[in-house]
């Protein structure tokens, strides 16, 4: 359960909006655009529908196997293709205003089986019947079925059809007729049905008559009946064989209402059979079932058939989950919202909003109708002006006989005095550093802190040098440096401004004659793994790790230098047993060669031992996920990097800076660095109440860090450990490296 409501994206655009007298037009919008091809055989498929969720924007390719969709809004979309004779494909996709954004889909074609299925392979003509009949089932899944029966070694015996062709999923019924003219004993034989490239062989057996059989005989053919998921109707055969008095039977007994037999009684004639028609009612049927129809006849014999039906769940209805059932609006916070999922595969959830029992709050919508597999979005919103103290309500989500509750806390906003901080006191620039942050904390509940800094130096930039930072927010300032116009080591004091509060920060540089700064980045470091034919940490902190199922050492980034190979064949993979990159602010680096899809690292939490902060490489895109529940529940729905290509046989440097609630309130920032370039920024929501170190917390929680190997991230979904090649894996597990500082490593580093 998760997902907090972020502050109103109106209030943000409205801000920009009045920031300056007079504005250039801008696009507003964004487009997608692609090429729907065959994964086996490179093709284009044409006719593919392509829909992009919410909104249901559909889209058909054409002989070229392309589409486009134009004038999106900017925002977060999940797009489907479908296809006939093709798996379906769902991805999520981020559109961006003024960006065409390319999405290549490759849909992957069913598998095609031939098959079939025979009604009976045993024909029992008794002392008096000359004609049977048997069905010939389609249980295939490649279309039509093509037949033909052979192996027919007897004169007596003579088949109706003897080949044809049947419809997917439909039968045909054989007629055998025996000759009894030329019949003088008992007899038996065999013949064969061919098709698909398969045999299935039908026996024969014919009781020669010397005129003793006079009296009916009744004779129940197929008394079983297997319907399994696909079958509605069936028959089953009464055969009478007397010599010559007439059967009269009637049905005496079905024990099931979701089962009808017709006819219900007859008359058959010596020697001859009647067939009865099965019918199945899956609308009554919830789960597996049997029945068992009694055929008695007019001289006292009784027959049972048995029928048996497999639930193939088309009556199912979805359950009803929140995504959270707790909203804390806290002192600032006016709206949220919260998802309802329709947890299931087939039907339809629908669902109504009720018990709302006080007047500041309201709830938008207060019904729907989801879909199974789907969620919907409620928007919770709360009238502080009727707010005069710290409130708790609930309110209830039904569907169904099933209730949800959501309980809703609010803090009542008091007034208060401006309060600020500095996350740092001194800043040390060294012999190499040129670029460093601290963060101006604005400590008020309620309060904006508007500030300067004044004292800059001409050898400094200061970016930002003024601001507004919300309440309970925070604003990092950058300071970088030109050493260039530093002749002697220099000490400046910084004051940070802000309605009558001071803060001093000190900036200290030593001078370097004809340096810049190039050595190693060294300060924050927490962990370092050189792979120097061993897992041990090299960064003076001895945290070290261990290898399983024979990761093997290699040629590193540098000449002379290891790294370390890991294997999916093999499941080889690193475990360090202590929480590395379990760290609200943090920048992980490392370097990576041959890198195929699967599991890259995670976390291990100590809640149920679940995965977290997961780095993982699918259809060649970098995903990085962090909460337990993400990974648990919306992992396939979590947006993947766009980056450049990383499994070309190179090197490759590749930088991950993470950060909770401060970039963005309520939300995961992560930034990704390919060779010393930005790529690509993917947001996560996170709820900060519940990141407390309670049992739904995923920060605070790890117990050990592991590299490779596979790992099972829900019940039903398991990802193999990538094929890959890492060295000079480092963590900076309270920090978050500037530009310039990554742009170092990796010089320092190749």
């Amino acid at each position: 359960m998760k997902h907090f409501l972020k502050l109103s994206f109106i209030l943000f655009a409205a801000i920009l909006l009045t920031s300056t007298c007079e504005e250039p037009e801008y696009d507003l919008y964004g487009s997608v655009f692609g090429m729907i091809t065959n994964s086996k055989t490179n093709e284009v498929v044409s006719g593919a529908q392509v829909v992009l969720a919410p909104g249901n924007i559909t889209a058909v390719t054409g002989a070229d196997g392309n589409y486009e969709f134009q004038e999106l809004e900017p925002g977060q979309f999940r797009l489907t293709v479908s296809a006939d004779g093709y798996e379906s494909y769902t991805r999520q996709i981020t559109v961006v205003v003024g960006e065409r954004i390319i999405c290549d889909v490759q849909l992957t074609p069913l598998e095609q089986i031939s098959d079939m299925e025979l009604s009976t392979d045993r024909l029992d003509f008794g002392t008096s019947r000359t004609e049977l009949t048997f069905n010939i089932n389609n249980i295939g899944t490649a279309g039509d079925l093509s037949w033909t029966i052979t192996n027919i070694t007897v004169p007596w015996l003579s088949v109706t059809p003897d080949e044809g062709t049947t419809e997917q999923g439909k039968s045909s019924s054989v007629k055998v007729v025996i000759d009894r003219d030329i019949i003088k004993s008992d007899v038996t034989t065999s013949f064969n049905v061919e098709a698909a490239g398969g045999s299935k062989s039908v026996s024969v057996s014919v009781v020669y008559d010397d005129g003793s059989y006079n009296e009916s005989d009744m004779v129940i053919d197929d008394k079983e009946l297997d319907f399994g998921t696909e079958y509605d109707e069936m028959s089953f055969y009464i055969r009478n064989t007397g010599a010559s008095e007439t059967l009269v039977w009637s049905i005496d007994e079905v024990t099931a209402d979701w089962l009808t037999v017709s006819p219900t009684s007859g008359n058959t004639a010596a020697g001859k059979s009647t067939s009865v028609r099965v019918t199945v009612n899956r609308s009554l049927l919830t789960k597996d079932a049997d029945a068992v129809i009694i055929v008695k006849a007019e001289n006292g014999a009784s027959e049972s058939v048995k029928v048996t039906v497999k639930y193939d769940g088309s009556n199912e209805k979805p359950d009803l989950d929140l995504s959270v059932n707790e909203l804390d609006f806290g002192h600032d916070l006016n709206q949220m919202s919260f998802e309802v999922l329709s947890v299931g595969t087939t039907g339809t959830l629908e669902w109504n909003v009720t018990e709302i029992s006080v007047p500041w709050l309201s709830v938008s919508p207060t019904s729907g109708s989801t879909p199974a597999g789907s969620k919907e979005s409620v928007v919770v919103t709360i009238d502080r002006t009727q707010i005069t103290k710290d409130e708790n309500t609930v309110f209830t989500i039904s569907a169904d006989g099933v209730s949800e509750s959501v309980n809703v806390s609010v803090d009542y906003a008091i007034d208060e005095n401006l309060s600020m901080e500095l996350s740092e006191s001194i800043l040390d620039f060294g012999r190499s550093e040129s670029e460093l942050s601290f963060n101006i904390m604005n400590t008020a509940q309620t309060l904006d802190l508007n500030w300067k800094i004044t004292g800059i130096k001409e050898w400094m930039t200061v970016t930002p040098s003024e601001g507004v930072t919300e309440a309970g927010r925070y604003t990092t300032v950058s300071i970088t440096v030109d050493r260039s116009k530093v002749q002697a080591d220099e000490t400046a004091i910084l004051m940070v401004e802000a309605d009558g509060i001071t803060e001093a920060l000190v900036v200290k540089i030593e001078y370097v004659a004809g340096g810049d700064g190039s050595e190693d980045v060294t300060s924050g470091l927490y962990v370092y793994y050189k792979f120097e034919d061993d897992f041990n940490d090299a960064s003076g902190n001895a945290i070290h790790g261990f290898g399983s199922n024979n990761p093997e050492f290699t040629d590193g980034v540098q000449s002379g230098s290891k790294a370390v190979r890991f294997q999916r064949t093999q499941n080889s993979y690193m475990t360090v047993p202590s929480p590395i990159i379990d760290s609200r602010n943090m920048t992980i680096s490392f370097w990576a060669k041959d890198l195929g899809d699967g599991n890259i690292f995670y976390m291990v939490s100590s809640n149920n031992n679940e995965p977290m902060f997961s780095l993982s490489m699918s259809n060649g895109s970098l995903k990085y996920v962090v909460t337990r529940y993400d990974v648990r529940i919306d992992f396939d729905y979590m947006t993947p990097f766009s980056h450049i290509n990383l499994n070309d046989g190179n090197w490759h440097h590749i930088v991950l800076t993470s950060d909770f609630n401060q970039i963005k309130y309520a939300t995961i920032t992560t930034t990704l660095y390919v060779d010393g370039q930005k790529m690509d920024v993917v947001t996560e929501e996170a709820n900060p109440f519940s990141e407390d170190g309670s049992d739904q917390s995923s920060y605070g929680t790890g117990i050990k860090f592991v590299m490779g190997g596979e790992v099972k991230i829900s019940s039903n979904k398991t990802l193999s450990g990538a094929n890959m090649v890492i060295d000079n894996f480092r963590v900076y597990d309270t920090k978050i490296l500037s530009d310039s500082e990554i742009k170092r490593i990796y010089n320092f580093e190749r």
